[in-house]
C-alpha cells in the first residue's frame, strides 16, 4: 500500500533496568543544630537557603574528609542532599557506614532506557487543524487569545534524554537558555537527543508553529534543559546531579536563573528510593513544582511507577483524543513509606501526541511522558499569570480546574480528571478560596457549586476547600441521610471565603411513579438513584415502581431495553414524590461514525437514511467515545463506516463487540476502505464478514450491479476513496462488483445478516445513488418482524435472563407492528419461535 505514513515510535516510557553498579553514593549526616529556614511566599530568602544548604553540606563534608582521607576515588559532591559519589564499589564502601558522619549508603546503579515500542501508525492530525487534538481539548487557544498568557516570564526545566539543538523549533530561537548533561558540557551551540524522547517533550511544553500548528502549552516560556539521561543509559549518581543542577543552574545563589516547574518523564527504578525523596523534598524547599509522569504499566491497580508515590509532586495520567484514559496508563493509590497515596493526580493528553522529532520534523508518540509535558505547560501558564502563587496554590488551582472523568470524584485512574488550562488560568488570575466544614462524618459529604454544577467531596471529618473565580455563588451541603443546604459565598481574589454547614437529619421519603412509553403503555424499566450507590428499582408489569430513602438531592437514571435512556436532573426530595415518566423508543437504526474525521461524513448517512422515511440515531467514536454492547444491542440494525481511514478501521474491541452483536442475530452494514486491508488476517473478517481480501486499490472507481451503476469519485460524494479494496465471497454473495475488477460489496443472509462494502458509501457520486444504494442494503438485511422476534431467545441464552424479563422490556415495542402486520398474537404458530416465547406473547 502505497500512501504517507508517520512512523511513530511509540515510546511508553523511560525507565530503568538496573544491571549492574559503578561506585557509590555515600550520604553524610549534617552538622548537630543544622536547619534550613522555610521558604516565604514571595522567595525572597531563596538566595539565604541555598547558602545554608551549602554551607551545612561543606561541613559534613570536611568532617568526613578529614577521617578518610584521600581512601577513595571522589567523582561528584552532591551538596542539595549531602551525598559524596565515589567511584568505588559498594563493597569497599559499605564498611563506613558504621562512621558516625555516615547516613547510608547505596550503589551507583547503572541504569538503561528500556526499549521502546515502536509501531507504524497515521497522523492523526490533519493539515487543517492549527492546533494539535491536546491543545484543543485542554482549551489552550482560550488562554492565549482572550487572557494573553503565553508562559511569559517562566523557566521551565526539563529532566530527559536532551535536546536537538538544530532542530528548527529550538535553534535560533532562544526558547532553551540552559543546557547541562553529564561530563560538564553546558554550551548551548551543542544540545543534542540521541534518543527522541526529551525533544518530543520540549515539543509538547514551548514548541511553536513550525510544523504548520501549535505544538506547545506554553509557546513563551523558557526552557532549562538537563540531560539525565543517554540513549545508552545513565546511573542514578547522573540523574541526581541532573535534579541538583535545576535547583541553581548557574551555581550563583543570588541568580533567579531556576525553573518554576520541572518535567519528569521518566522514572527511576526499583531499587531504594531515599535519594530521590530527599532530591524532591529540596525542590520543594526551593520552589520547584516536580512534574512527573504516571507511569506507563497500567490498567491494574496500585502500578504508579517510582518516585511518584511522591506526596508532593504532580503525576499525571495519560488519555487519548476523546478524553478517556489509555489502557497503559499507571492507576493509583501509590505506595509512599506503607501509605496508599492518592496518584495520578490529574490527566491529560498522552496518545498519539504530535511534536518534535529529534533529527528533524515532527511525530507522534505515546505515554504518561507525552502527558506530563502537558501539564507542566499548563503550570507554566498559571505562574505566568500569577507568578506569586505558591506550590500548594498552583496544586489547588490544577485539582479545581480538572473536569471530572471517570467514577464520580478522585478516582485511581484519571485523577481529579482531565486538565483545562483556561478555567485554570481563570483562577490564578482572580480565584479565591472557599473553606469550612459539615457537622457530618462517617458518610460521604460534597459540596456543589450550583452555578456551574461541580461537586467537591469533603474529607473524612466534614472538611473541604477549594477554588473558585472571583465571584458570588450558592454552595449546596449534602450527604446522604441529611437534608440538603443552601448558603451564598462571595469569593475574592487571592483570599479565603468561610461557609460552614449545619445540616439537619433527614427523614424518610418515598420516590414512586409509573414507567410508560409515549402511547400510555407501561414498560419494564430500572430506575436509579445516581448519588447513592446500590439504590435502584425495576417496574412491575403495570410499568410502576417504589423506592424508598432518605430525604435528599438525587437525579434519577431511567433505562428501558429499546427505549432512550433518561436522566432526571438533581432535584431535592424533601417529601413523598410521585413520578409520571414517559420514555421515547430507540429507533431501528443505529449509525456508527467511526471515521475520526471532521469532515460530517455523517451527513450522507442521514440524508440517504431520511429519504427512505427510516428513523436512526448515531454514534460518534471521536466525541461520543468507543461503542459497547450495551449501546449497540437493542437496535435492530447496525451502520458502522470507516470514512478515509487507512489504519484502525475495526480494531481488536470494535471487531469482539460487532461479533457479540452479529451472534444475537443482529444486522450489520459495515463500509470504508481499507478495511479489509487492515483487518484481513483477523477471523472477524472471514468468519463474520464472511470476506477475501484480494487487493488494496481497485482500478475503478465505477461500482455496479444488475440494476444500478453508480460512481465512487467526484459529484457530491466525500470523493474520499484512495484504496477502496477488492474483495472476495468467503460464504457470501456478490451484491456489487467494481467495474470489470472484482467484488466491490458482499451480503450474508443466516444467523445473523451483513453487507460488507469494500468501499465507503459516502463517497458514492450522487444523492439519488446513495439513496438508492442505502435502500437495497436495508432490504437486504434489515430483519422483518420474525427475526426480531426470534432474537429475543437468542439474548436470553447470550444473557442468561430469564425470558419473561426479556419479554417484557421489547414485548411492547413488537406489539404495534405485530398488529399492524395482521399477525394475531394468539395466532403465532405460524412462527417458528420456541414454545416459551409464544407462551410469554400471548400471555402478555
Amino acid at each position: 500500500m502505497k500512501r504517507t505514513i508517520l512512523l511513530t515510535m511509540m515510546i511508553l516510557f523511560i525507565c530503568v533496568n538496573t544491571f549492574a553498579s559503578e561506585g557509590s553514593i555515600i550520604f553524610l549526616k549534617y552538622p548537630v543544630g543544622y536547619q534550613v529556614q522555610k521558604l516565604k511566599k514571595d522567595m525572597s530568602n531563596r538566595p539565604m537557603i541555598l547558602r545554608e544548604m551549602k554551607s551545612g553540606a561543606e561541613k559534613s563534608l570536611n568532617m568526613f574528609m578529614t577521617k578518610v582521607g584521600n581512601r577513595f576515588n571522589i567523582e561528584n559532591f552532591l551538596w542539595s542532599v549531602n551525598a559524596i559519589v565515589v567511584k568505588d564499589d559498594i563493597n569497599i564502601t559499605k564498611s563506613l557506614e558504621s562512621m558516625p558522619e555516615v547516613l547510608y549508603i547505596l550503589p551507583d546503579i547503572i541504569e538503561y532506557p528500556e526499549e521502546p515500542v515502536s509501531k507504524d501508525t497515521p497522523i492523526i492530525e490533519t493539515s487543517s487543524d492549527n492546533l494539535t487534538y491536546g491543545l484543543k481539548n485542554m482549551n489552550v487557544q482560550k488562554v492565549w487569545d482572550e487572557l494573553g498568557i503565553k508562559g511569559q516570564g517562566i523557566n521551565v526545566g526539563i529532566i530527559d534524554t536532551g535536546i536537538d539543538g538544530n532542530h528548527p523549533e529550538f535553534k535560533g530561537t532562544k526558547k532553551v537558555i540552559s543546557y547541562w548533561e553529564p561530563g560538564g558540557n553546558t554550551s548551548l551551540d551543542n544540545m543534542t537527543d540521541g534518543h527522541g524522547h526529551g525533544s518530543h517533550v520540549a515539543g509538547t511544553i514551548a514548541g511553536g508553529t513550525i510544523s504548520g500548528k501549535h505544538i506547545g502549552v506554553a509557546p513563551e516560556a523558557k526552557l532549562i534543559i538537563a540531560k539525565g539521561i543517554s540513549s545508552k543509559g545513565t546511573r542514578a549518581s547522573y540523574l541526581l546531579e541532573a535534579m541538583e543542577h535545576m535547583i541553581d543552574p548557574d551555581g550563583n545563589p543570588d541568580t533567579a536563573d531556576f525553573p518554576r516547574a520541572i518535567n519528569c518523564s521518566w522514572h527511576s527504578g526499583y531499587g531504594d528510593q531515599t535519594p530521590y525523596y530527599a532530591m524532591l523534598e529540596r525542590w520543594i524547599d526551593t520552589g520547584i513544582i516536580p512534574c512527573f509522569s504516571a507511569g506507563n504499566s497500567g490498567p491494574g491497580a496500585s502500578t504508579i511507577t517510582k518516585p511518584k508515590e511522591f506526596p508532593a509532586l504532580i503525576a499525571t495520567a495519560a488519555l487519548d483524543s476523546n478524553k478517556k484514559v489509555a489502557s497503559f496508563s499507571s492507576r493509583g493509590p501509590a505506595i509512599f513509606k506503607g501509605m496508599n497515596i492518592d496518584k495520578p493526580d490529574v490527566a491529560s493528553p498522552g496518545v498519539d501526541v504530535y511534536s518534535v522529532k529529534a533529527g528533524g520534523g515532527y511525530r507522534t508518540m505515546s505515554g504518561t511522558s507525552m502527558a506530563s509535558p502537558h501539564t507542566t505547560g499548563v503550570v507554566a501558564l498559571i505562574l505566568s499569570a500569577n507568578p506569586a502563587l505558591t506550590i500548594d496554590d498552583v496544586r489547588q488551582i490544577l485539582y479545581a480546574s480538572c473536569h471530572d472523568a471517570g467514577d464520580e470524584g478522585y478516582d485511581y485512574s484519571y485523577g481529579h480528571g482531565w486538565l483545562d488550562a483556561y478555567t485554570a488560568v481563570k483562577l490564578a488570575k482572580n480565584g479565591g478560596f472557599v473553606s469550612g466544614s459539615v457537622n457530618v462524618s462517617g458518610v460521604a459529604v460534597s459540596i456543589t457549586v450550583k452555578e456551574t454544577g461541580t461537586t467537591y467531596r469533603c474529607n473524612k471529618d466534614g472538611d473541604y476547600k477549594f477554588m473558585l473565580p472571583s465571584g458570588s455563588y450558592t454552595l449546596i451541603a449534602s450527604a446522604y441521610g441529611y437534608l440538603p443546604k443552601e448558603q451564598t459565598v462571595t469569593v475574592y481574589s487571592s483570599q479565603t471565603s468561610d461557609c460552614d454547614f449545619y445540616l439537619s437529619e433527614a427523614q424518610k421519603i418515598e420516590i414512586s411513579g409509573k414507567v410508560v412509553n409515549k402511547d400510555n403503555e407501561p414498560i419494564k424499566a430500572t430506575v436509579i438513584i445516581n448519588e447513592v450507590e446500590g439504590v435502584s428499582a425495576d417496574t412491575d408489569n403495570f410499568g410502576e415502581f417504589e423506592l424508598e430513602l432518605v430525604a435528599g438531592l438525587y437525579s434519577l437514571t431511567v433505562k428501558a431495553y429499546g427505549y432512550e435512556t433518561l436522566v432526571i436532573e438533581k432535584t431535592n426530595y424533601s417529601y413523598n414524590t410521585d413520578l409520571d415518566i414517559s420514555l421515547e423508543a430507540l429507533p431501528p437504526v443505529l449509525v456508527v461514525d467511526n471515521s475520526k474525521s471532521s469532515d460530517n461524513l455523517i451527513n450522507y448517512y442521514s440524508q440517504a437514511l431520511q429519504d427512505l422515511g427510516i428513523d436512526f440515531n448515531c454514534h460518534n467514536t471521536d466525541k461520543d467515545g468507543d461503542v459497547s454492547e450495551d449501546i449497540l444491542m437493542p437496535y435492530n440494525m447496525v451502520i458502522w463506516f470507516t470514512g478515509g481511514k487507512t489504519s484502525d478501521t475495526v480494531d481488536d474491541n470494535d471487531s469482539a463487540i460487532l461479533e457479540k452483536y452479529l451472534n444475537s442475530g443482529g444486522s450489520l452494514f459495515i463500509t470504508g476502505q481499507d478495511i479489509g486491508y487492515n483487518i484481513k488476517t483477523k477471523a472477524f473478517y472471514k468468519d463474520m464478514l464472511k470476506a477475501k481480501y484480494i487487493k488494496d486499490k481497485a482500478d475503478t472507481r465505477i461500482v455496479r450491479s444488475d440494476t444500478i451503476s453508480f460512481a465512487i469519485e467526484d459529484g457530491d460524494g466525500a470523493d474520499n476513496q484512495k484504496y477502496p479494496d477488492v474483495i472476495e465471497p468467503e460464504g457470501s454473495q456478490v451484491l456489487f462488483d467494481y467495474k470489470d475488477d472484482g467484488a466491490a460489496a458482499l451480503y450474508y443472509v443466516g444467523d445473523y445478516k451483513v453487507v460488507y462494502f469494500g468501499f465507503g458509501f459516502e463517497a458514492i457520486s450522487t444523492q439519488q445513488n446513495r439513496k438508492d444504494v442505502m435502500g437495497i442494503v436495508i432490504d437486504t438485511i434489515y430483519p422483518d418482524l420474525e427475526t426480531r422476534i426470534k432474537r429475543l431467545a437468542t439474548l436470553k441464552e447470550m444473557y442468561k435472563e430469564t425470558l419473561t424479563n426479556i419479554v417484557e422490556d421489547y414485548t411492547s415495542l413488537l406489539e404495534k407492528e405485530i398488529y399492524e402486520e395482521g399477525i394475531d398474537p394468539f395466532n403465532l404458530n405460524k412462527i417458528d419461535l420456541p414454545e416459551e416465547l409464544k407462551e410469554a406473547m400471548i400471555n402478555r
